[in-house]
C-alpha cells in the first residue's frame, strides 16, 4: 500500500512540475514572455499598438475634412474622417487635446469630442470635435496674427478612450488652418 501511495504521489508531482518544467526550458532566453503576454511586452518596449496588437494592421490618422468657427459662442467645429481598419467594432468614449498655435505654440484651448462614437468593422465615419477658444486665445488671435482670416493649429496631448482603453498620443497632430471668422 505504501509503495503505491509513493508511486502516485511521484505521479502527482511529475504531472505538475513536468509541463511546468517544459515552459521552463522552452522560455529560458526570455522567462518574461513566459509570464507577459508579447503584446504586453511590445508596448513596454515601444512598439506601437499597430505594430502588436492589430497584426501589422496599418491605422491610418484622422484627416481633417472640414473646419468652421462661430463667432458668438467662439467654437471652432474640425470634422475628421477615419476608418476603422479592424475586424470588429470599436467605440470610441472620448478624445482629448491640447489645441496649439502653429506658430508660436500658444495654447488656444482644449478639445472635446461632441459625442462617444461607434465604428464598424471598416467603416469610415466623420469624427466632430469641438474647441471653444478661451480669452487668451481670442487676445492672441488680434495681437499675434491681426486680420488672419485663417490660423494653423496642431493638437498636442491627445488623450483617446476606444472601449475602457485609454491611448496618450505623444506626438503633435498638424490639423491646418482654421477659420477664425
Amino acid at each position: 500500500m505504501d509503495k503505491v501511495r509513493v508511486i502516485l504521489t511521484f505521479i502527482s508531482i511529475a504531472t505538475i512540475i513536468g509541463p511546468i518544467a517544459a515552459e521552463v526550458i522552452i522560455y529560458r532566453d526570455n522567462l518574461s514572455e513566459m509570464v507577459l503576454p508579447p503584446e504586453l511586452i511590445n508596448l513596454v518596449n515601444g512598439k506601437t499598438a499597430n505594430q502588436t496588437i492589430f497584426n501589422q494592421t496599418a491605422i491610418k490618422a484622422p484627416q481633417l475634412v472640414n473646419s468652421t468657427y462661430d463667432p458668438i459662442s467662439r467654437t471652432a467645429k474640425f470634422s475628421f474622417n477615419f476608418t476603422n481598419p479592424l475586424n470588429f467594432k470599436l467605440s470610441i468614449k472620448s478624445m482629448n487635446a491640447n489645441v496649439l498655435c502653429t506658430q508660436d505654440d500658444f495654447l488656444l484651448g482644449q478639445t472635446d469630442l461632441s459625442s462617444p462614437i461607434e465604428m464598424q468593422a471598416g467603416q469610415t465615419i466623420l469624427i466632430p470635435v469641438t474647441v471653444a477658444w478661451n480669452q487668451e486665445a481670442i487676445n492672441h488671435f488680434t495681437t499675434a496674427h491681426p486680420g488672419a482670416e485663417t490660423i494653423n493649429v496642431d493638437l498636442n496631448g491627445v488623450k483617446v478612450d476606444v472601449a475602457g482603453i485609454n491611448f496618450d498620443l505623444p506626438n503633435r497632430i498638424h490639423v491646418g488652418a482654421v477659420p477664425l471668422k
